[in-house]
């Protein structure tokens, strides 16, 4: 490969370089003839934005039914068990009865475990 020195690659640029710009009417002729060798036609445009809203929309109110309908399932359990008087208690420990008793007139409950033995952790002599 042939080095080009700088008085060398000033002389190649003058040989290349116009010396007048063409005339307007001839540099648009010239650029409406290559204009018409390609396609003007304009793409179809996608409404992608409005088909993202509307998907989001949906979404949106799935949830927010799937929530509805989730929060109203687990009230209607909820009171359905209130309603039966349902009262569930497990007890872990080793035990030899569980007494429940319920006070109608304070809505209170006194919940007595009987036979269960307290585990010391440490030394209190």
């Amino acid at each position: 490969m042939k080095r080009l020195s700088t008085s060398d690659m000033k002389d190649l640029l003058a040989q290349r370089v116009a010396g007048q710009p063409p005339d307007a009417e001839v540099f648009w002729s010239d650029f409406k003839a290559r204009a018409r060798l390609m396609n003007q036609e304009r793409a179809a445009e996608k409404p992608s934005f409005a088909i993202s809203v509307r998907t989001w929309a949906v979404a949106t109110a799935c949830i927010a039914l799937l929530a509805l309908f989730s929060s109203w399932f687990l009230l209607q359990r909820t009171s359905e068990r209130e309603e039966a008087g349902e009262m569930t208690l497990d007890v872990v420990a080793a035990h030899s009865a569980v007494f429940m008793i319920e006070d109608e007139q304070s809505h209170g409950t006194i919940v007595w475990i009987d036979g269960m033995q307290a585990e010391h952790s440490g030394d209190h002599s």
